[in-house]
């Protein structure tokens, strides 16, 4: 059966839909935590032991996606080496998952100078004086 436990700031809120106290972990139906669990945020809310929680690998292939958990998108992210900043967003995550797999390529140039040689013995002449100029 899931559970439902406080975690904001203060002691003990009373919602419509009860009194909670923090830290205090209260059993409800699957239904009933179903039919309201847009109203549990994750910052003041834990929810323990629900049926319907969980990572759902949209693509099956274990690349994180838009089915994946934030918690389980930042797992993921620091297993490849990966640095994750403390409240990046479920958007900003999946960012970096497909910066990892699509690695920019820093592209290089050189400047090519082409120098035509000449089987005259005056070419080494004018080059020398290509330069005293």
């Amino acid at each position: 059966m899931p559970q439902l436990k406080y975690i904001g700031r203060w002691h003990s809120v009373r919602t419509p839909l009860g009194v909670f106290i923090r830290h205090q972990a209260q059993e409800v139906e699957q239904g009933w935590l179903d039919a309201r669990r847009g109203e549990f945020a994750p910052s003041h809310w834990v929810i323990t032991e629900d049926a319907k929680a969980g990572t759902i690998d949209e693509g099956n292939d274990g690349i994180p996606d838009n089915g994946w958990l934030r918690a389980d998108i930042i797992t993921w992210l620091e297993r490849n080496g990966v640095s994750v900043r403390m409240g990046s967003t479920k958007k900003q995550l999946l960012g970096k998952v497909n910066d990892y797999l699509n690695p920019v390529e820093e592209i290089t140039t050189e400047e090519v100078v082409e120098v035509e040689t000449t089987e005259d013995d005056n070419s080494e002449d004018v080059l020398a004086e290509d330069t005293q100029e």
